[in-house]
């Protein structure tokens, strides 16, 4: 009787648990005797005193509830890995303990090790988010540059836009961020403070003054106009306003703006140098994590924009973006398409997540796309 009622469903299925030996064959072996290894990655198997590793250009979504010990187990294993054949990579390390765990060995190892340490500054190298426009401006790369400042405004208004009950207001704070970052752009000294000082609702008279010399026709030029050409005072100054509460993580916080003012970080020494970069910040308060995102984004861009120069647009030196607590970060745009594109440029993700409903949560639909993309 089950059989007539359930056969249809029913297939002879073969599938089975690899054998070691087959374990073995298809992961690059890793011993302590060696002075390099062949390749890096999730380690899958560790017998006599040799760990197997996946070398492959695979994703890998590498999912554990919070002690479960996938940070020590897994984590650290992946860098050290990473460090002992010679590839780069970016650690998404809020707690500091891939840090603590890993940096001396790849400081041993001749690697420039740097850190964005947002929970001690004092113990920070400096990132100003706005060097990669102004090295896309000079360099005269006008549509990359604007992206950039695109997703710079984007990441700075992200939460005032997520909380707000009328978007007219951040919206329109957007743009004015941007046409005062656009107007700055060619500046040696091109900074965050430099940009929230021109922001001050009282330099609406040098904004309308720059504004004249622009192309009228163009998209900033009228949208500026929208703005400055106001007759309700109430209203512009609402405006100003949201920009401000914008920027408020900022202008409270003068050590972290003067982080954000210099320069330590040159996304170039991933592509062409030994490096590694760790980024350490307070996971138990969110209203930093935009620049999280924000880092991670203009990484990649610049990343991908480097790879284009070589004929197979791979980069010579592998990047791995290796993130802890990956679903607790604020949702990176299109990155369902930026783990699909990762591979062929040499550049592959560890995504590190406590359960499918936390990931499902934070990117919707998008979820499956991600997972689809990972081993």
């Amino acid at each position: 009787m089950y059989e007539a009622k359930y056969i249809q469903y029913v297939t002879k299925n073969k599938s089975r648990f690899a054998t070691a030996d087959e374990i073995k064959e298809i992961c690059v072996p890793i011993t302590r005797k060696a002075n390099k290894s062949k390749g890096c990655g999730v380690p899958l198997f560790y017998e006599n005193n040799i760990l197997y590793v996946d070398s492959t250009d695979a994703h890998y979504y590498i999912q554990g509830a919070t002690g479960s010990k996938k940070s020590r187990v897994i984590e650290i294993n992946i860098i050290n890995s990473i460090i002992f054949a010679g590839e780069n990579a970016i650690i998404n390390d809020p707690k500091g303990e891939a840090y603590r765990r890993t940096a001396s060995y790849a400081k041993a190892k001749g690697y420039n090790v740097l850190v964005l340490n947002l929970r001690d500054i004092t113990k920070s190298n400096g990132w100003n988010p706005l060097s990669l426009v102004f090295d896309l401006y000079i360099n005269g790369n006008m549509p990359e540059a604007e992206q950039a400042i695109n997703d710079f405004v984007c990441a700075v208004m992200g939460p005032a836009k997520h909380s707000a009950n009328d978007i007219y207001w951040p919206e329109n704070a957007e743009m004015l961020l941007t046409y005062c970052t656009e107007n700055l752009m060619d500046l040696e000294s091109f900074n965050l403070s430099n940009v929230i000082q021109m922001t001050h609702e009282s330099n609406a008279n040098v904004l309308r003054e720059m504004l004249f010399d622009m192309d009228q026709m163009s998209s900033a030029a009228i949208s500026m106009h929208a703005i400055l050409d106001l007759v309700a005072e109430k209203t512009s100054s609402c405006i100003y306003s949201t920009l401000k509460q914008g920027l408020k993580p900022f202008i409270q916080n003068k050590s972290l703006l003067e982080l954000l003012c210099r320069n330590d970080i040159d996304f170039k020494d991933l592509a062409e140098n030994k490096t590694i970069i760790y980024i350490i910040y307070p996971d138990e308060k969110t209203s930093l994590g935009f620049l999280i995102t924000l880092f991670f984004t203009q990484c990649y861009q610049y990343l991908i924009t480097y790879s284009a120069q070589f004929s197979d647009s791979k980069l010579p030196r592998r990047v791995n973006f290796v993130l802890d607590e990956f679903s607790n970060l604020p949702a990176v745009d299109n990155f369902e398409n930026r783990i699909s594109e990762a591979r062929g440029h040499n550049i592959r993700y560890f995504l590190f997540g406590q359960s499918f409903g936390q990931l499902k949560n934070k990117y919707k639909e998008n979820a499956d796309t991600i997972i689809s993309n990972c081993d």
